[in-house]
This record gives structure tokens, C-alpha cells and sequence, in this order.
């Protein structure tokens, strides 16, 4: 029965280094505990004896200050783990655990690891690492706080949005960010995927997230620790992108809102200098508090008749009801297929306002980089449908005064399985 822990602990940070073999060992030792809702885990200032891995339910971290007022720090949910420097130094419980749902904790015992680490040296050697990784990482992330408090930066935030889902929304703001991330090498670029029922970007990146904004709330991103908590869910991409997502689960997008989204702004505002939302085809608040913050709005439509009354209809809430400027608005006519029912200058009289780009069709060139986890903007650098995405994002950027291009090749294609092969 332990060994279909194994798989488990390959996703705990600590133990990502271990061969099969240790882990079975690992395993050995688990224990599964189910607890209650409402039911504590673990006490904040309790002795770190164990690390938690949640199978199933959901979990609260928080913690509570002198004057005994509570304040939540994040939730996790299957998966994800939690007391993991327990192991490695066995210092105080930092937060309470509540269960929220009736949960099933895998249990990991500090002393009876710390017995199987004392008889085999491979486990020891990979304790010793992760704990001078923690080390160097936390000297990286004080001489960056201090770096970024003699740097002032001031993002541009840009929001592509579509009233009508498979527009290719997605597709146009991941290759607009990796086009970004690439081509502009002085300027840092985050990508936040706000749709968080049904995102996509992490996929078309071959990013795996496990952390998402969902396990913060806003008061927690909010909280003197609300940096370092956005920096969890961070992910890199090879193209020099950042990524992050709204929710890993479909059940969690109910947890991110619009206090969510400002918060995150807050802190990612003076860090980066490019942040780019890709928002969900309706008008939540999450997608309308991203909208409102907003130097450029990226609305992106398909050559067919409907569309073209959708993105009326849009445009009529967007400048009449939410009030955003129309000068900072660009319009997109993405042709998703060979044929097209209406033309730009269509488009144009219509909207009372120039098609800033039109994508042309790229054939299977976007569903195949999709499937490979790659933008098509690194690997297809000639292909009609990247130079739109250039021409795009070099509107963009004149729009906001930012600099120029550099002209820099694309980076080599990584001979690695997408995420859609690994599904199988």
C-alpha cells in the first residue's frame, strides 16, 4: 500500500531529488490520518514534528496575533504539503492547520525520518542540499527586496479579453508574452491566467502550477508576507516569462476575485514591467478588475457575424458602463479559420475604430504548439502569424512608451513532451 505514495512525494519539493528506491523507504513511513471539518491539525507555535501531504479535502493555514485575531495565509488542497521545514530543522509551527472539509492527511514523522536519514546516506546528502538551496534561496530573495527597493518600476498592464471563448484569446496572449519575455530582454514580463475555471496557459507553456492565487486570499496577498506567498505560485518559462495562475482546479475559480486580482497587482506592479492578464470570456469581477487597471486593452474578435455583434456589445458595456478610455483600447481580428465571413473594413465601420492587427490564419502552426507546449513565436520566427503577434506587441509597447525590440534569435526548441502527451 506505501508504494503508491511514491508519487506523491515526487511532488514535495523536499524529496524531488530522490530516486525510487529512497522514496519506497519514505513511504514506508507514512501514515494516513483523517480529520474532521473544523478539526486542528496543528497549532501555531506547536513543535514541528511531522510533514503533512494532503490526499483529499482542503486545508486552512493561518495564524493568530497577541490580540487572538486570525489571519488566513492560504489554502491548500490535494496535493500540496505542508510543514515541510519540520523535517529539515524541526522548528515551531509557523501557522495553524484547520480542515476545512473532511480531510485525508498523509502523515510523515520528523523522528522516525529522522532515523531512516541517519542510516542512509543518499537521503541525508539530498536533506543537506535542499536545506542549503532554502538557504541561497532566501539571500536571493533578500538581495532582490533590496534591489527592487533602490529600483522603482512601474508596470504596464495589459489585458486581452474576448466576449466569446475560443477566439484564440489564450493563444494571442501567450505568444504575446513569450514574444515579450524574448524580444525585450531589459524588460521583466508576468503572465497571469485569470481564467480560472478552464485556463489553458500553463498547458500551451508545458508548466505544471501547483500553486495558484486560489490558495491566497486577498487579506493574506495583502498581509506584510503577501509577497513572498504571490512568489509561490510563480512559474518560469525558458523564454524569460513568468507565469501565474488564477486556479489548478476548476472548483477553485470561486475563491479568486476581484480583491484577489488588486492585491496581486500590488505587489507584482513594482517588480515587473510588463504584466499581461489573460482574462475569462465573461464579464466576472476578476476579469473587470484586471480591465480596470489597465494601460492597454487587448479585445480579441473572429471574422464571422456574430462575433462582430458580440464585440459591439462589448465594446458598448467597456466604454459606456465601465467607462474605459477608448484610446486604450486595441482590437484584434483573429482568423481562427481559412474562411471568412467578414472582412476588416467591416470590422472597422462597425466598431467606429481600426482593426489595430489581424492575425491571418496559421494553419495547424497554433494547435501544434499548443500540443508541444510551446509558443509558436520561438519556434515558427517566420511564419505570418508570429510577425502579427510582433506587430501587436510593438503597438502595445510605443502605446505605453516603452523601447524598442532587441533583435535577439529565438531560442531553440526543447525536444521535451508537451503537457497533452504526458496526459496519456
Amino acid at each position: 500500500m506505501s508504494d503508491r505514495y511514491v508519487d506523491v512525494l515526487k511532488t514535495v519539493d523536499i524529496f524531488s531529488g530522490l530516486g525510487d528506491e529512497e522514496l519506497s523507504q519514505i513511504s514506508e513511513l507514512i501514515r494516513p490520518k483523517v480529520y474532521q471539518p473544523g478539526q486542528v491539525i496543528c497549532h501555531q507555535g506547536d513543535e514541528g514534528d511531522a510533514l503533512y501531504i494532503l490526499e483529499d479535502g482542503r486545508v486552512k493555514i493561518s495564524t493568530t496575533d497577541r490580540g487572538g485575531n486570525e489571519k488566513i495565509l492560504a489554502y491548500i488542497g490535494p496535493g500540496q504539503f505542508a510543514g515541510e521545514m519540520a523535517l529539515l530543522t524541526g522548528q515551531p509551527r509557523s501557522a495553524t492547520l484547520t480542515s476545512v472539509t473532511e480531510t485525508t492527511i498523509l502523515v510523515l514523522r520528523k523522528d522516525e525520518y529522522d532515523r531512516l536519514i541517519s542510516s542512509n546516506l543518499a537521503v541525508m546528502r539530498e536533506m543537506m542540499r535542499v536545506i542549503a538551496q532554502r538557504q541561497a534561496e532566501s539571500n536571493v530573495r533578500l538581495a532582490r527586496e533590496e534591489k527592487q527597493e533602490a529600483k522603482t518600476i512601474e508596470a504596464k498592464i495589459i489585458t486581452v479579453f474576448s466576449p466569446k471563448g475560443g477566439s484564440g484569446k489564450s493563444t494571442i496572449a501567450v505568444n504575446l508574452a513569450a514574444h515579450m519575455a524574448t524580444r525585450y530582454r531589459g524588460e521583466s514580463v508576468m503572465l497571469v491566467d485569470m481564467a480560472v475555471t478552464f485556463g489553458h496557459d500553463a498547458l500551451m507553456l508545458n508548466l505544471k502550477p501547483k500553486q495558484s492565487l486560489a490558495n491566497n486570499p486577498a487579506d493574506a496577498l495583502s498581509s506584510p508576507d503577501g509577497a513572498e506567498l504571490l512568489d509561490a505560485t510563480i512559474m518560469s518559462h525558458r523564454s524569460n516569462l513568468n507565469l501565474i495562475v488564477g486556479a489548478t482546479k476548476p472548483e477553485e475559480g470561486d475563491l479568486v476575485n476581484g480583491d484577489t486580482v488588486r492585491a496581486a497587482i500590488n505587489h507584482l506592479r513594482t517588480r515587473y514591467n510588463y504584466i499581461i492578464f489573460d482574462t475569462p470570456s465573461t464579464f466576472a469581477e476578476v476579469a473587470l478588475a484586471a480591465v480596470e487597471a489597465s494601460d492597454v486593452l487587448v479585445l480579441v474578435t473572429t471574422p464571422e457575424i456574430t462575433s462582430l455583434r458580440d464585440i459591439k456589445e462589448c465594446q458598448r458595456i467597456l466604454l459606456d458602463v465601465v467607462q474605459f478610455p477608448k484610446d486604450k483600447v486595441r482590437y484584434v481580428l483573429n482568423n481562427i479559420f481559412a474562411y471568412k465571413a467578414l472582412g476588416k473594413d467591416e470590422f472597422d465601420r462597425a466598431l467606429g475604430q481600426h482593426i489595430a492587427v489581424e492575425i491571418p490564419y496559421g494553419g495547424d502552426i497554433p494547435t501544434r504548439a499548443a500540443l508541444a507546449g510551446e509558443p509558436f513565436v520561438l519556434n515558427q520566427p517566420d511564419a505570418p502569424v508570429t510577425k502579427a503577434i510582433e506587430a501587436l506587441a510593438k503597438q502595445i509597447v510605443t502605446a505605453v512608451g516603452g523601447s524598442e525590440p532587441e533583435a535577439v534569435a529565438a531560442a531553440p526548441a526543447r525536444k521535451k513532451k508537451g503537457w497533452f502527451f504526458g496526459l496519456f
